[in-house]
């Protein structure tokens, strides 16, 4: 059979694009004004099948073809086959674009046919296929409810539940031919979990009511009062042993607990509310129902109390249950702690209970339980540690198994309904070694119930420490060290993920975490070596008393030692890292600062802010800031004036590029072994905080640097105390007097000028003077009237008075003396200038500089 392509309308007629797809197809092209002469032509004959190209997909001649169930295809079809070198495709509903192809849909919800109609053809109009009923083949579920069968089968099969605007959006992208409705782009089209749902809140603080009902609004539902009864599900706070008759009064609503709140949006669908429905205390759950009669509400309590007669007169009534001995030491309220170690003390299991990969990966417990090992009654103070000791041991990794069993693994979970809640780095990054570190606790827990189930004094505990402590050496470290970290993004994420922020609250409420969030879990090991170091001190105490000869004293004191020793290692392993963080820290805060400084020996001793008083990095009273290294001294330019501690997170932007600018400028690196003496220049009423040093700099020449420290972060004596203690270690020099050394402040000609400019306060005053002053020169010029060919000398006669006041530009033509004392009198280090002389020298330099006559050049 022959395929012939008629081209409908004259706007088709004339797309160039469209006309050299088709002479790619290699197929016979007829145009038509409205295709109606081709179509009935072609009724006449079977041996050619006409295929009518349409643009756009509506009007008069498209619904007629569409009547007649003529093959009828768009333009980007044409084009999609033309790329592909493909025939074009046999469809028997006209076929636009393929934006759906492979697409399932299946609707619910929708009770307008039309709007269900017009959806269903938009569908198959993008290659889509429609079904009536919901099965395993559907890709996509469009909803207008979260209620339903088909909802609910959608949500336990982790199909993608769309609302009807992601339909329109890929008809929008129709002519897109690298568009598919199945893009990520398309999760913003998700049906959020609260669609068309009002919640109202009971039980709740005002904080976490508030929080709630924001988060009901992101997840695209609403919420009111009681008062309103517009509600269709009451969510119930866990701690409420009865609601308001009010909740009841609407009718259908849904009472639910709160984790059903959270669980809808961990799964990013509204959970199921049969599995949440909030019950109360000796009573049925309570479903959608209106108000109950009255003659309902006493046959209701006449059953309770029925039921509670019987509960009581029962064996298992907590009336009969045996009183515990309180010499019991192994009773929970013998031990002081968490509510952890009270709701969690469990007998152990086996290890290949928890473990089958010496990785620590978790695997189901077994279904029969372990036999509980009782110890004995404790007979001495010794074993009375040693089974707190066990217990702690108990409580401890009990605790590891929950983070792991309720937290790790289910994040790690394939196959979760909308994606994984975390990547796997972020989880990496929150749980770290905590696997490991749990193999070895258990370890040391069986070890020592197989030791105090049989025990005798002299047992050495000390050798259960002493066999895992290479093990403890190898696996703290590396959780203490990234601990804030950790911690950290546990709070980002809560904080900006809101699925996994559902998740912890989902958690939180589980009886295994006792109330504690996650961040509060994982502090544990980094508490867990402190103190276990105190159980086993005072353990030792108990066996010299007991006796001296005992054979565990030896080992008990050095599994001490090996304890200490790997505390030691892990806040050493800490050190170093921090040390490292700090120095890629002050490099990114550096402009061209150089690669060399980096380097895995060299750590920050000291920052010291301050100004420069010589001439030798930048020149006198620029602002520098110093930081002195294990082995060097990086001499920056500050920028900014005095560094804050949040100028390493935001950095200064430049007024002309409004590009980021770093916080220090790189001067000069001096490595401590080129320091030559340290000079403590002494106090007096004028001079403060100064100091200086010798160095060969790199020219091989000698150089003497003198500076004023700011004492906002460092003191002067603390200050040098660290350089010279750096200078001794860098030259090996026994006596540090050889460092260091004194001088009188008169004796290197500072002048007074020279430490006003080092003052924040007077240069901040001098700056409003002059601006000021600017101002006054300025109106001198306007009211002179100065002549237009004048103009140019004048700016340039303005801006040599400097707008910080610092200094007047050298062409102006005041006496050098004249202007030094002006400088002065503006930095307000003439103590004898009064008002009246600075208002006279501010009047004679107006007049002075807006006389043309007085200008350079025209004298």
């Amino acid at each position: 059979m022959i395929t012939r392509v008629c081209v409908v309308g004259q706007h088709n007629h004339d797309n160039l694009e469209l006309n050299n797809a088709l002479k790619m197809l290699d197929v016979e092209v007829v145009y038509s004004d409205d295709g109606r002469d081709i179509a009935d032509a072609s009724c006449m004959s079977d041996a050619v099948e006409v295929v009518f190209l349409c643009e756009p997909f509506e009007g008069e001649h498209f619904d007629y073809l569409w009547k007649e169930d003529h093959r009828i295809v768009g333009s980007p079809v044409v084009l999609s086959c033309a790329d592909e070198r493909q025939p074009l495709p046999c469809s028997s509903r006209p076929l636009y674009c393929t934006v759906m192809s492979n697409i399932v849909v299946c609707f619910t919800g929708f009770k307008e046919k039309s709007k269900l109609s017009k959806l269903c053809a938009l569908v198959h109009f993008m290659g889509g296929s429609v079904r009536r009923d919901f099965n395993g083949r559907v890709t996509h579920l469009v909803a207008n409810s979260v209620r339903g069968d088909k909802y609910r089968a959608a949500v336990g099969l982790g199909t993608g539940i769309m609302t009807e605007e992601w339909i329109h959006k890929c008809w929008d992208m129709r002519s897109n031919l690298t568009w598919r409705a199945d893009n990520d782009e398309m999760t913003d089209y998700k049906l959020p979990p609260f669609f068309d749902c009002c919640l109202t809140f009971i039980g709740f603080s005002e904080e976490e009511k508030a929080h709630m009902e924001e988060t009901t609004i992101e997840q695209g539902g609403t919420f009111c009062s009681l008062e309103d009864k517009i509600f269709t599900h009451v969510v119930v706070e866990d701690g409420v042993q009865e609601i308001p008759l009010e909740a009841m009064d609407v009718p259908h609503v849904k009472v639910v607990k709160q984790e059903w709140f959270w669980a809808s949006i961990q799964v990013d669908a509204c959970a199921d509310t049969a599995l949440y429905l909030f019950k109360q205390p000796n009573a049925e759950p309570i479903r959608s129902c209106g108000t109950p009669s009255s003659n309902q509400r006493s046959r209701k309590r006449r059953r309770m109390k029925e039921t509670d007669v019987m509960e009581l007169l029962s064996p298992s009534s907590p009336c009969h249950a045996a009183k515990r001995k309180s010499e019991d030491i192994l009773s929970v309220s013998s031990f002081s702690g968490s509510l952890l170690d009270v709701t969690m003390a469990s007998p152990a299991t086996p290890q290949e209970d928890l473990f089958n990969t010496p990785s620590g990966q978790m695997t189901p417990r077994h279904k029969t339980p372990s036999k509980v090992i009782s110890p004995l009654k404790p007979k001495t103070a010794r074993h009375q540690v040693a089974l707190e000791l066990l217990q702690t041991e108990r409580n401890y990794v009990e605790i590891l198994n929950t983070i792991l069993k309720v937290f790790k693994m289910p994040l790690e979970q394939e196959d979760q309904r909308a994606g994984p809640i975390l990547a796997p780095e972020e989880i990496k990054t929150i749980f770290g070694s905590l696997p490991d570190i749990l193999e070895v606790h258990h370890k040391m827990m069986v070890k020592l119930e197989k030791m105090l189930s049989s025990w005798t004094e002299d047992k050495c505990i000390g050798n259960v420490i002493l066999e895992h402590a290479d093990v403890l050496m190898k696996v703290y470290p590396v959780f203490v060290n990234f601990f804030e970290m950790s911690k950290e993004t546990v709070v980002k994420c809560d904080r900006e993920r809101p699925r996994f922020h559902a998740f912890l609250k989902i958690c939180l409420g589980k009886p295994e975490c006792g109330r504690q969030t996650l961040a509060e879990l994982l502090i544990r090991p980094v508490q867990r070596l402190p103190s276990m170091n105190l159980l086993l001190t005072d353990l030792l105490k108990q066996t010299r008393k007991a006796d001296s000869n005992n054979p565990d004293i030896v080992p008990l004191g050095k599994a001490i030692e090996a304890l200490k020793t790997v505390m030691t290692h892990v806040n050493e392993y800490k050190r170093k890292t921090d040390s490292q963080v700090q120095m890629f820290e002050i490099i990114q805060d550096i402009d061209n600062c150089p690669p060399n400084i980096l380097s895995s020996h060299r750590s920050c001793i000291a920052k010291m802010d301050g100004f420069e008083l010589s001439d030798v990095f930048c020149g006198k009273t620029q602002p520098v800031t110093l930081f002195l290294f294990s082995d060097s001294l990086e001499v920056t330019k500050r920028r900014g004036g005095l560094s804050k501690s949040s100028s390493a997170h935001f950095p200064i932007k430049s007024p002309a590029s409004k590009t980021p600018q770093r916080t220090y400028k790189h001067l000069e690196f001096i490595p401590l072994s080129q320091l030559r003496k340290v000079v403590d220049i002494k106090e007096t009423e004028d001079n403060h905080d100064l100091f200086g040093f010798m160095y060969r700099s790199s020219d091989m020449i000698e150089r003497f640097a003198m500076l004023r420290l700011v004492p906002d972060e460092i003191t002067k004596e603390v200050w040098l105390e660290k350089l010279v203690t750096g200078l001794a270690n860098a030259t090996s020099i026994a006596n540090r007097a050889d460092c260091f050394t004194t001088l009188d402040a008169n004796t290197l000609t500072i002048t007074k000028s020279d430490l006003a400019l080092t003052n924040q306060s007077k240069i901040g005053r001098a700056v409003r003077v002059a601006k000021k002053t600017t101002k006054k020169v300025s109106r001198a010029f306007s009211m002179n009237k100065t002549p237009r060919s004048k103009v140019n000398v004048v700016k340039r006669s303005n801006s040599n008075v400097s707008p910080g006041g610092m200094s007047l530009g050298c062409g102006s033509p005041l006496q050098p003396s004249t202007r030094e004392n002006l400088r002065s009198r503006l930095l307000g280090t003439c103590e004898e200038s009064t008002g009246k002389e600075l208002r006279s020298n501010y009047k004679m330099m107006s007049q002075y500089m807006s006389s043309p006559s007085l200008l350079p050049g025209k004298t």
